[in-house]
């Protein structure tokens, strides 16, 4: 008997979990530890074109607290280890942690994401703001992947061909008759 192919459906299913827990999570921990990792730098003048025109840049130091970030990079590294064991297939029971880590850091993602959109907007100093126009849409596609890509993972990862694939052999098909022994 041979074992169940992955089918298409869970590659897409742990690409796309891998993508959502992992490869975000990992991206923005990286950038804002290297961006607090730089020492600011100090306002100075830089003069443009001889024509006396002088220009101000600068930054300020990043105040980022870095135990979040670092638990962040924790949490997506242990999930990419739980969906490559998903890759695998193996153990059978895999597909039940990699199920359940998904709705957990769903539930995680969602308080977050619900907490952001209810935050008040920030008072622009002049003018129209555009940019919270623009935060706020981003952040309802936010919420929108975030709910979309687990009800996907968890709907397909419960079907009839993921279950075969993980438990590693397809079920016995029952007999036509049910009362026949043959």
């Amino acid at each position: 008997m041979t074992k169940p192919p992955r089918t298409i459906g869970i590659s897409l299913a742990i690409i796309a979990g891998v993508f959502l827990f992992s490869c975000l999570p990992l991206t923005q921990s990286i950038i804002l530890l290297s961006l607090s990792a730089r020492p600011g730098m100090d306002f100075m003048e830089v003069e443009s074109g001889g024509q006396g025109d002088t220009t101000i840049v600068g930054s300020e130091i990043l105040d980022i607290n870095q135990t979040p970030l670092i638990i962040q990079a924790i949490v997506a590294t242990a999930f990419l280890t739980i969906a490559a064991l998903a890759w695998r297939g193996k153990p059978p029971f895999i597909r039940f942690v990699f199920v359940g880590i998904v709705l957990l850091l769903t539930a995680g993602n969602l308080l977050q994401v619900l907490a952001l959109l209810s935050a008040p907007s920030p008072t622009p100093l002049s003018g129209i703001d555009s940019a919270s126009d623009v935060s706020r849409a981003l952040r309802l596609a936010q919420l929108c992947m975030t709910l979309l890509i687990p009800a996907y993972i968890v709907w397909y990862l419960n079907r009839g061909p993921a279950r075969a694939f993980f438990r590693g052999r397809y079920l016995d098909t029952p007999s036509a008759d049910p009362g026949s022994k043959g």
